[in-house]
């Protein structure tokens, strides 16, 4: 930045991302946790995050990752969204403005998990991934650490614990290694709030990173959403033929734990609010090579509330979901 008659001048710089050759770009967001990571999906169905600051560059991403929905599926992918659990208001306190905690240490998954859609509807995720560089409320890097301790005892004595997922000591053992790192962790001021509030966290398990320990051991799985979809042949409900014949366009993750709660919307104006049963929990590749849990593991969901918002009709239609920014003060978890 300069300056310019004593006013400060913002400098932009614009970087160029170009996709293979026949792939296009359908969307791009910043990481939650970092102000460097962009995160990019292709229409091939690839996911890559991007540290803008150190090589801007498709073709060197620091996380690589390919959704599927299941090997067989044939289903084409449309969409993904990141969250953060302590944005404010998101945690549903109301004792300070300077709130940055979410509340159960379960929640501090929702910041490393990356949920996408297919334009029929169907949904998966991966967790964790971890920018090189993120930022957390150290209160919340405190709860992790007790809940991994907790579940290391939990798995010692064979009592059920699933408070970091359900990988157990695989799950503390990538903690130790990142989040929970005390080389990795230096205190950060922010503005607003007070001494030791956050933490800044560097690690090395991506590809530019300790690449070969990474892609052997920690790369996280894509764990496929089931779903019971009933068939209704009543024009005049949300679910009809009418809609069914549309693809879906956008997603957005409402909630997390105890049970995970999704926004989904068509290019037709038709938003489906999903519960599903079970939290978003890390898995990784190494552990698990199938894309799904199965048996009484198996992750699904269920269409719990429908809403047509009846558009315009338009030559390119499309909808896009977002979250609500809440005041200071507000109760409850925005939707």
């Amino acid at each position: 930045a300069g300056t310019l008659v004593d006013q400060p001048v913002e400098v932009v710089r614009a970087v160029l991302l170009e996709p293979p050759p026949g792939v296009c770009i359908l969307k791009a967001l910043w990481h939650p946790l970092s102000d460097a990571h962009v995160g990019v999906l292709l229409s091939d169905g690839i996911f890559e995050l991007l540290n803008l600051s150190h090589r801007a560059s498709l073709e060197e991403p620091e996380v690589h990752l390919h959704t599927t929905f299941g090997e067989e599926s044939g289903e084409t992918v449309a969409d993904f969204t990141f969250c953060s659990p302590w944005a404010p208001g998101a945690c549903g306190c109301n004792t300070s403005q300077d709130c940055a905690h979410p509340g159960p240490a379960e929640a501090a998954w929702l910041s490393v998990t990356v949920l996408f859609l297919s334009t029929r509807g169907r949904s998966s995720f991966f967790s964790p991934v971890l920018p090189s560089v993120s930022v957390f409320p150290t209160a919340v890097l405190d709860a992790l650490r007790s809940a991994c301790g907790a579940s290391e005892i939990a798995q010692a004595t064979g009592t059920p614990f699933a408070p970091v997922g359900s990988e157990g000591i695989d799950v503390c053992d990538w903690l130790r290694a990142t989040l929970l790192c005390p080389s990795n962790q230096r205190e950060v001021v922010m503005h607003g709030h007070a001494p030791g509030s956050f933490t800044i966290v560097r690690h090395q398990l991506h590809l530019h990173g300790h690449s070969n320990m990474y892609t052997h051991r920690w790369v996280p799985l894509e764990q496929v959403f089931s779903e019971e979809r009933q068939e209704v042949s009543d024009d005049l409900s949300p679910r009809s033929p009418r809609h069914q014949r549309i693809n879906y366009c956008s997603v957005h993750l409402v909630a997390h734990s105890p049970a995970a709660v999704v926004a989904r919307a068509t290019v037709a104006g038709l938003v489906e609010i999903l519960i599903g049963n079970a939290s978003l929990r890390p898995a990784f590749k190494s552990r698990s090579p199938r894309p799904h849990r199965t048996g009484s593991n198996e992750l699904s969901f269920s269409v719990f509330e429908e809403i047509d918002l009846v558009p315009p009709v338009t030559k390119s239609p499309f909808m896009q979901l977002s979250g609500l920014s809440m005041t200071a003060g507000f109760v409850g978890t925005p939707v």
